[in-house]
């Protein structure tokens, strides 16, 4: 079939063989990139090799396969497998508008994202990326949003009011503006939301799981 290079040890989003027969070559790509959509396998060819006979014979050409950046098709069936092993009733809907990735959760069992300030969702953002650094390069400045369909809704129309008031506030003193104390998750969404408006900034304060954000200009 071929021979793979050793190289490839040294990033496992990446596979390189030198083969004569490209199906083949593919199969084992897939097999070691470890999917199963072929609509996924991306591949660039690095060298076509001199052929066998001069006149005849397939070529040995060197292939380097990756996986395509195609989140939809990438996270969908990891977290339906995901849920399913979890004995969850969930549905997962995932999008992406760049430079978000979005990740929507609804069913029976939405109740418990609401439990501890939002800690599994916090962790199925965390699996997200986690998953997929290990799948694909991220292309820079791409965000994340891991949400529950219900609860998202009024949850983010709450943090993203909090966020207008205390930027007034800060406008109207020229202090910087300190919130309470939030969750790893509402304070994500407070930063990505603010951190759109070119004239402040923000940063996490404080110690532990729950910090507080210092808002200020720039």
């Amino acid at each position: 079939m071929g021979t793979t290079e050793e190289s490839r040890k040294d990033d496992k989003r990446f596979f390189e063989i030198v083969s004569s027969n490209r199906d083949e070559a593919d199969k084992a790509a897939m097999e070691y990139l470890r999917i199963t959509d072929s609509g996924l396998l991306g591949c660039e060819v690095l060298n076509e090799g001199a052929r066998k006979f001069v006149l005849f014979g397939a070529k040995s050409i060197k292939y380097k396969y990756f996986v395509k950046p195609i989140f939809k098709r990438i996270l969908t069936p990891f977290l339906v497998e995901i849920l399913r092993l979890a004995g969850l009733d969930f549905s997962v809907r995932v999008s992406y508008k760049e430079p978000y990735v979005k990740v929507s959760f609804s069913g029976k069992d939405e109740w418990l994202f609401s439990n501890n300030d939002g800690d599994l969702l916090y962790a199925m953002e965390h699996l997200v990326r986690k998953y997929l650094s290990h799948k694909i390069i991220i292309p820079d400045g791409t965000k994340f949003s891991v949400k529950c369909f219900q609860n998202s809704q009024n949850k983010e129309k709450y943090l993203i009011d909090l966020a207008e008031k205390m930027k007034e506030k800060l406008f109207e003193t020229d202090e910087p503006q300190l919130l309470d104390s939030l969750s790893p998750f509402d304070r994500r969404l407070i930063h990505q939301y603010l951190n759109n408006d070119p004239l402040i900034q923000t940063v996490s304060v404080g110690e532990g799981k729950y910090k507080r954000i210092e808002i200020s200009k720039k």
